[in-house]
């Protein structure tokens, strides 16, 4: 018995537990694109990541493939400068956004640390930024 994919408006119609059954294959468009991009997003992450513990710079980050224990719309990552100095910043793949969990959180950073959340969407945008941090740092 052969696979068989459904139409666009199809899948769109049917309920997510009647797509559930159908795996990969009952996914909408947009649900496919969501899940692409998490995917990206998380390989980002992890580039990022890497390069902070070749450099040896302290960070904490929220993991993506669990149930989340910090507030909802929490940025991705907290970096220790050099002098107790905090970087927060917050990945995202191109064409991403921010929640509205997110912005509200953001805001809120902003009121009581006078510090904006970073957002970066590509490997070589947050060396950049890492870079000019550790030299007003010095």
């Amino acid at each position: 018995m052969g696979m068989t994919i459904l139409p666009e408006n199809i899948l769109k119609r049917m309920s997510p537990r009647d797509r559930s059954p159908l795996g990969k294959a009952g996914r909408t468009r947009a649900e496919a694109n969501a899940a692409c991009d998490r995917l990206r997003e998380r390989e980002l992450q992890d580039q990022i990541a890497q390069f902070l513990n070749l450099r040896d710079v302290h960070f904490s980050r929220s993991r993506m493939d669990r149930k989340t224990t910090v507030a909802k719309g929490y940025y991705d990552f907290s970096i220790v400068l050099p002098g107790g100095r905090h970087l927060a910043v917050e990945v995202k793949v191109p064409g991403g956004v921010i929640s509205e969990d997110q912005k509200r959180l953001f805001d809120r950073y902003w009121d009581q640390t006078h510090h904006v959340v970073h957002i970066v969407f590509s490997l070589e945008q947050f060396v950049r930024l890492l870079d000019e941090q550790l030299a007003h740092a010095s």
